[in-house]
Order: C-alpha cells, then sequence, then structure tokens
C-alpha cells in the first residue's frame, strides 16, 4: 500500500507535514492541530470511528489511521478534517452514531481562486509517491489555483533535487518543528531531557524556549537543528507550550509553537494522621483485634505503600487527599513494643519519595489490685466514722477509676506502684451489708483491666438496755437487768474519785449479779461490742442530783462511746448539752438517747425540734443539735433549749 501523507496547521497556521508510519495502526499526534489533511481520495476510506478523544479512519484495505488528541478542544477548538487526492480537496462532515460509529459527508472545497486558505493543505498528483510524500508546496503556491499548484509543486522538487538555490536567485526554506504536537512528559524514572527537533534553512539560528529556560542552535547544512534541555537547564515543575523563534540568514524570522512541555520531577510528599508514633498514638489491644489503621495525606492520584516488619499494604490517594490502610490482627504481633513503619509514596509520573515512622503496640492490660480494707475488709462504726480510704496497686502512670457506693472516683497510680482514693462518712451508706468496688486500670495506650471486690459495711450494733437494778440499804447496786447485747458485753464503774473499775457480775439469764456491789455514788457503763469493732455504751446514772460535773466530765467516760443516758434510776439529773458534748460522748454516732423523768432537766444549747420518734413503745422528743449532733430525750424529760 502506499504510505499515507498528512500536513497539519495549528490555530496560528504553522504547517507541519509528513507521512504516517507503516503497519496499522499508525497514529500521529494532533491535540494542538486546527486543519489535518490527508492524502486519500473518499474512495478509500471504509469508514470513522470515535475511540474517547481519537478518531480513527479506517481503510478499505483494512488499516487504521490514528488521529490522536482529534476531540482535544481544549487548546485548539474545533478542528477541520480535509481529505486531498490529486489537486482536489474534500471536508469530511462526521455525524455522531451509535456504539461510536461516524456517519461522513463530504463537502469539495474551491481552491480554483486566486487565492485560498486551503492552497497549503492541497496534495498534487507528484506528492502521491511511495514511500515519501513530496515536500510541501508552502505559501509560494499562494498564487496558483490547483492545476498551477500542481505545476508550482513540480517545479519545487526540481530545485530541490538540484540542491542549487543561486544563479537563478534564491527561495525561502520555511522552518518546522518535529512532532510539536507530541507532548514531552518529564519527571519520574524516564528520561529527563527535553529535545526538540526541526527543519529549516541551513545557517538560520533557532531559539527554543521551555517557560523561562531558552536554548539557541544553528541550523546545519543539512537542514536540520537539535535543541537539547538538560534537566537543570528545564524550569520549574508545570506545563509549558514552548515558542520557537527561527531566523535565517535572510533576515526572515518565524515564530512557530514547538512541544506542550510537562515538567513534574517533584516526589509526592505524605503524612500520617493516624495510627503511628508522630502523632502521639499507640496501638492497644482493642485497636489490634479489630485490625491496625494508619491514615494519612498525599498527592491525590498518588500511590502509598506502608510496610511493617515485612508486610507491606499499598493504596491510591483519593481526589480529597486522603489515604488509609488496614493490618489484620495477624500481621501485627502483640506485646509492648516500637517497629518500623516504611512508607512510599510514588505520584502518576513516578516520582517516589521514602519516608519512615514508628508503630508503638502495647496489648497487654495493666494489672490492678485492691488492698485490704480498714485492716479487715470490714468497715466498722468507727471507722466509717472518719471516712474510708480505699487503695491498692497498679502499673506506675496507669489511671484508677473507682466505682463505690454510686460515687466514681480516679486516681493515678504513683511511681511505687501504688494508689489511693478517699470516701467521706456521708458518701457511705450506714448498716450492715456488703458493697461492691469496681476497679478498672487503664494505661496510656488504652488498655483496661477491671476487678470487682466485695466490702463488708457493719456499723450497726445494739445499745443495752437496762430493764432494772436492785440497790440495798446503803445504796449499793447489787443486781441489774440488762438486755439488747448483740456481741459481747462488759460493765465498767465510774467511781466518784474520778477512776474506772472492770465489774465482772454474774450472769443468770438477762440478770447480773455484782460481788461486791457497786458502792453508792458510782455509776455503772454497760458495753456492747461485736467482731467487727462496733461497740455502744448505756450510761446508768445511780447518783441523785448529778450534772455534767463528775457524770458527763468524768476522766474515764472518754474510753466508751455513750450512745444512751439512763437517769430512770437517779432523781433530780440536771444535765447541761450542746453538739460537742453529744459527739464527745457517743464517739461515732453522734446521736444520744435519754432516759428519765419529769424530775430531770435537760439544757440543750444551739438545738432545733425535730418531731417525735416511737421506741419500743416510749416516746422520745428528737432535737437537731448544732450542724451534725441529735438528740432523742425520753418525753418525760423536761428539756430547755438555749
Amino acid at each position: 500500500m502506499s504510505i499515507t501523507g498528512y500536513i497539519v496547521r495549528d490555530a496560528a497556521g504553522n504547517l507541519q507535514q509528513g507521512n504516517f508510519a507503516e503497519g496499522s495502526p499508525s497514529t500521529i499526534y494532533v491535540s494542538h492541530s486546527k486543519d489535518v489533511s490527508l492524502n486519500l481520495a473518499a474512495a478509500e476510506v471504509q469508514g470513522y470511528e470515535r475511540h474517547g478523544q481519537d478518531l480513527h479512519i479506517v481503510l478499505q484495505g483494512g488499516e487504521v489511521l490514528v488521529l490522536n488528541g482529534y476531540y482535544n478542544e481544549g487548546t485548539t477548538g474545533g478542528k477541520n478534517l480535509l481529505l486531498s487526492h490529486e489537486g482536489d480537496i474534500v471536508e469530511v462532515i462526521l455525524e455522531d452514531r451509535a456504539d461510536g460509529y461516524l456517519a461522513a459527508g463530504y463537502e469539495p472545497l474551491d481552491t480554483a481562486g486566486k487565492w485560498s486558505s486551503y492552497d497549503e493543505m492541497v496534495f498534487l498528483d507528484v506528492d502521491r509517491i511511495e514511500p515519501t510524500v513530496a515536500p510541501l508546496a508552502a505559501a509560494g503556491f499562494g498564487g496558483f489555483g490547483a492545476a498551477g499548484a500542481a505545476a508550482a509543486g513540480g517545479a519545487a522538487l526540481l530545485a530541490g533535487a538540484g540542491g542549487d538555490e543561486g544563479g537563478g536567485g534564491s527561495s525561502v526554506i520555511t522552518p518546522t518543528v518535529d512532532d510539536a504536537d507530541l507532548d514531552r512528559i518529564i519527571g519520574g524514572t524516564g528520561d529527563d531531557t527535553v529535545i526538540v527537533t526541526g527543519t529549516g534553512s541551513a545557517g538560520s539560528t533557532v531559539e527554543v524556549t521551555i517557560g523561562t529556560e531558552t536554548q539557541t542552535v544553528t541550523i546545519g547544512s543539512g537542514g536540520t537543528w537539535t535543541a537539547s534541555f538538560d534537566p537543570a537547564d528545564l524550569p520549574d515543575d508545570g506545563i509549558y507550550t514552548s515558542t520557537v523563534n527561527v531566523v535565517d540568514l535572510d533576515g526572515n524570522t518565524w515564530d512557530l509553537t514547538g512541544p506542550v512541555v510537562d515538567i513534574d520531577t517533584t516526589a509526592p510528599e505524605v503524612t500520617v494522621t493516624e495510627g503511628t508514633v508522630s502523632v502521639g498514638e499507640i496501638v492497644n489491644a482493642v485497636e489490634h483485634s479489630s485490625g491496625t489503621v494508619i491514615t494519612g495525606t498525599g498527592e491525590a492520584g498518588s500511590t502509598v505503600d506502608v510496610e511493617i516488619n515485612g508486610t507491606t499494604h499499598s493504596t491510591t490517594v483519593a481526589n480529597d487527599g486522603s489515604w488509609s490502610v488496614t493490618f489484620s490482627s495477624g500481621e501485627i504481633a502483640t506485646g509492648e513494643y516500637s517497629t518500623t513503619v516504611t512508607l512510599t509514596t510514588t505520584d502518576t509520573r513516578g516520582n517516589s519519595r521514602t519516608t519512615s515512622d514508628l508503630l508503638e503496640v502495647d496489648t497487654i492490660a495493666p494489672p490492678v489490685a485492691l488492698g485490704v480494707v480498714e485492716g479487715d475488709d470490714i468497715i466498722n462504726a468507727a471507722e466509717h466514722a472518719d471516712g474510708v480510704t480505699l487503695s491498692g496497686t497498679g502499673e506506675a502512670g496507669t489511671t484508677v477509676t473507682v466505682e463505690f457506693q454510686g460515687i466514681t472516683r480516679s486516681a493515678t497510680v504513683a511511681a511505687n506502684g501504688s494508689w489511693s482514693i478517699d470516701y467521706l462518712a456521708s458518701e457511705i451508706t450506714e448498716g450492715t451489708y456488703n458493697s461492691a468496688v469496681t476497679i478498672t486500670a487503664e494505661d496510656a495506650a488504652g488498655n483496661t483491666t477491671t476487678v470487682i471486690e466485695a466490702v463488708s459495711i457493719d456499723t450497726d450494733i445494739g445499745t443495752p438496755e437496762i430493764t432494772g437494778i436492785f440497790e440495798d440499804a446503803d445504796g449499793d447496786l447489787s443486781m441489774a437487768g440488762v438486755t439488747g447485747f448483740e456481741g459481747t458485753a462488759s460493765f465498767d464503774a465510774l467511781h466518784s474519785n474520778g477512776t474506772v473499775t472492770s465489774e465482772n457480775p454474774t450472769p443468770s439469764g438477762s440478770i447480773y449479779s455484782f460481788s461486791p456491789e457497786l458502792p453508792d455514788g458510782s455509776h455503772l457503763v454497760v458495753s456492747n461490742s461485736d467482731t467487727s469493732g462496733n461497740s455502744s455504751s448505756t450510761l446508768l446514772v445511780l447518783d441523785d442530783s448529778v450534772t455534767n460535773s463528775g457524770t458527763l466530765d468524768h476522766a474515764g467516760i472518754g474510753a466508751f462511746n455513750i450512745d444512751a443516758l439512763n437517769l430512770n434510776h437517779a432523781a433530780d439529773a440536771d444535765l447541761v448539752l450542746d453538739e460537742s458534748v453529744i459527739k464527745g460522748l457517743t464517739g461515732e454516732t453522734d446521736t444520744l438517747t435519754i432516759q428519765g423523768g419529769r424530775d430531770d432537766i435537760v439544757t440543750v444549747g444551739d438545738a432545733t425540734s425535730a418531731g417525735q420518734q416511737v421506741i419500743d413503745g416510749q416516746i422520745y422528743d428528737v432535737y437537731t443539735v448544732g450542724s451534725d449532733a441529735t438528740l432523742l430525750v425520753e418525753e418525760d424529760v423536761t428539756v430547755n433549749i438555749i
């Protein structure tokens, strides 16, 4: 078959001509062309097809000519496709059909006038040769019609064959740029040298400019020129349309459009935003079990390879600049350690950059334990009264959160591995029961350990009840009826001389006999204590006309928790109470109960009536004393509030 010739013209009127390469398909690049003329007759074309931005021309012999970028209108707008054969030229009108096939119509163009814009695009008879196309009849053909152009074309061939520009005058050779429509892609793994070549009159000066950089060369005797830009001679990254300025020896100048040079030699950046040490993160047990996720940002379209301990995951940066990879639990070892994360990012041009980070792994849950509470894991009334401290051990630096009695508090484990948290008496409900202590330790990585322990609360103990006494004729106490013991009973005598003696009466049911008898003028303290360490005492006042002095102020009374005063067997008692006296007597409960008769007087400072309460069938007047003490007085006793 004949090799098909072509002429292309850009919007500025610059022409280039050449031949399609042998073989099929054969491609030329026309992205920046305005007019495309092919040395073909319409009858030689079987059909036209659109493939994306390219136009495929299928010849009758099955060969395919590809016009690459024919539908790319970004630079030149729409294009005109022309077929020229034996001096005739027609315009091809294409209309879309289904599946990319195109319907073609042909419109003859008139070149018979004095001048036509299509004169330069016409192929003459002499042009249709094998295997090359004759040199283009340039602007000198402008004054001829189709027939005249053929004759002039023949003359041009003869002049070119002779190689003699002297003797009969001179001819102007129009310079060209080779492959001006073929973009030069610079960067990545390819050659970073830009080479622009062309033809022209020997001795002409050619200046090729790419961005801010210019190379100047001289056309050699063979009529060709080459401008080479080394990587160091190229401008910064960007897309540049090169320009070619040619000045021949006669002073004629041409400004030609060179190829587009797309420069990208900068490797893409990659940044980690989640999952590594650089952003302050540690992989804990929960994150490890669900997959270790590393995310970041980068150049859209570039690839990111993340390698950890021999395992690599790859991804492509999304249009919004984000990327993410996940390593399964089986790909990341458990334990507590750091390891290198290698990140390699490569853009679509092939530029590549490798950086490193650290992956810190801590999947080991921190230990935590609760120590013995109040020495025996039992909170009694005395321990309850001054508040309770929960303490234990753990991993230094971890956070310990304790939930107790519905209240949650936190502490940090000290360097020695200890921690403690305080609870007020008012925050712990009194009574006898078990209470859960839930302890959660969380380390810096977010690993947690939770333990639940039980603590016993036992603040209850009955106050001994004096049911009756027997005194001899001298007023000495020989027997007493006592009930209400829940633990161990004890008896102590407060003597008028300020001393205290321990008594050991003989029990018979609820009757206790004293031998020797308790002398007149002494008072009896009856105490009840349990295995939790709680104690409660009743002070049996045996002397008449008692006051605070020698009774409530007795030197030995501070050794007992006096929760009840029994005045039933002492006439005309006259006592003065306030919050401090009540708290000093009771020890832990801050509640004092007084039993007595109409002959007894109790004077109370800073007291407020709080109604009445029935205890064992007996009515008591209730008073709030000061801010925190409670007084219950049998209703027959006279109470004066001051």
